[in-house]
This record gives C-alpha cells, structure tokens and sequence, in this order.
C-alpha cells in the first residue's frame, strides 16, 4: 500500500539530514541523494519540503534520472482537506483487496481438499469394485486340498517311538531283575 502524506508533512522535512520532494503528486526521500546530485546540492535544499515539480520538468532530465528518482519514491501527496477521507478509503480498499484474496485462497484450498476427498473416495470405490468382482467370479479352477505331511513329523514319531521303547525295555529289565 502506498504512504499517503499532506503537503503539511512533507514540509517538515526540509533540511540536508531528512529532504523530502514532491514531484508530480508523488513524494520522493532524497536525502542520501543530495550529495550525489548532478545539478548540485543547494537545488534540492532550495526545493526541501515543496512541490519541485515545475523545476524538475524545465531542466529536462533524462530517462536513466526519471527512473532513478523511483528508487526514491516513499509515497503520494494527497490533499489536506480529504487526507483523512482518502487514508480511511485506500485503507478500506486496500482490507477489501486482501480479505479478497483471503477468500479466494481459502476457496482454492476447499477445492483442492474437495478434489482429494473426492478422489480418494473414487479409488475406494474402484477397490471395493474390484474385490466384489474377484469374490463373484466363480470360473477360478478348482484344486484338491494337497495333504502333506512334513518330514520334521515323522523324525518325531519315529524319535518319540524310541524313545518309549527305551523307556519299556529299561522298566522290563529292571523289573525282571
């Protein structure tokens, strides 16, 4: 947002250590400029806190100064009268443009939550579609149920076997005995 400034407070400003200019409505800092102006300090100092407007168009600068003297600008020369009415304005159009785009923002963000949502509920769909048509497919080929048995369970009969056998032979013989 551009300052706003009365020519009352660009007055104020009108010595080497804070110079301020306006030219064409819009007001200009030039006091790190002073001391490098082609034309001499003594014309900015003469023209400190005023409209030096009528000034900088008779001497005809070149382009390369016009668009220096942007690097300068600090804000715009409104009118006494309606500064508070105009500030108060631009104020509010400048609240508008930025709740503006608050508001496009946000939408942009609902539709793009929106659009995620949505596309995450298609490829649940697409799934649950998938999953109901491989439980209603009936062509897969039927198998017979493979009994295998491993081999670790016979080496444990077999283990289990002597081991009773050991068993019973050893009560036999001490029995007997």
């Amino acid at each position: 947002m551009t300052n706003l400034y009365t020519i009352d407070e660009v007055g104020r400003h009108n010595n080497d250590k804070d110079l301020w200019i306006v030219i064409h409505n819009m007001i200009y800092d030039v006091t790190s400029f002073l001391q490098q102006h082609p034309g001499g300090d003594e014309v900015l100092l003469k023209l400190a806190g005023k409209d030096a407007t009528e000034c900088f168009e008779s001497v005809g600068h070149s382009h390369e100064a016009i668009n220096l003297r942007e690097d300068f600008k600090i804000g715009e020369l409104i009118d006494a009268n309606n500064a508070d009415t105009l500030k108060t304005d631009r104020q509010k159009t400048y609240e508008q443009k930025v709740d503006q785009q608050k508001i496009a923002d946000r939408q942009k963000v609902d539709q793009q939550r929106t659009d995620l949502l949505q596309e995450i509920k298609t490829k649940e769909n697409q799934t649950k579609a998938e999953i109901k048509q491989l439980l209603k497919n009936d062509d897969w080929p039927y198998e017979e149920p493979q009994n295998e048995t491993s081999k670790w369970f016979w080496l444990f009969v077999i283990s289990a076997s002597i081991i009773i056998n050991a068993i019973i032979i050893y009560y036999l013989r001490n029995s007997i005995l």
